[in-house]
């Protein structure tokens, strides 16, 4: 009987530890976000939306020069906020894992728009909006 009992613990033993390492989430499952970067990736961020917001007003600049601005800015939104999303993982951000996957649709839909001929502005200029329905979510 006592070979029974342990064969069987050893059968326990066993099932269990696969059954945490199939549980366990795969390292590349998860992107750590640390507080710092995350913050200076959002002043970033912040910056090239207030190049574009001065960019609406500035009359001056030739459409060439309005265009090649816009494009360089939202490459860069596009950039870093694909950095702080990660590949489609979870990240220690539940703001990041709700929002973020919208705000990269909105930035490759300004981005799609002001590719076309003649170029338009409006969504690269309401990018904004998107930033702020995740902000705001903090208040709630």
């Amino acid at each position: 009987m006592s070979r029974y009992k342990h064969t069987l613990t050893i059968l326990c033993v066993l099932t269990t530890l696969a059954s945490c390492t199939l549980n366990q989430k795969k390292p590349d499952e998860y992107h750590l976000i640390h507080e710092t970067i995350l913050r200076s990736d959002m002043r970033t961020m912040a910056a090239s939306l207030g190049v574009l917001a001065e960019l609406y007003f500035n009359a001056s600049v030739t459409e060439a020069d309005r265009l090649e601005i816009v494009q360089t800015e939202l490459d860069k939104i596009k950039r870093i906020a694909t950095n702080i999303r990660g590949a489609d993982v979870i990240t220690n951000y539940s703001v990041i894992n709700r929002y973020m996957g919208a705000f990269l649709y909105d930035v490759d839909l300004a981005k799609q728009f002001a590719d076309r001929d003649p170029p338009n502005y409006v969504p690269a200029n309401r990018l904004l909006n998107s930033c702020k329905s995740c902000h705001l979510s903090f208040e709630y």
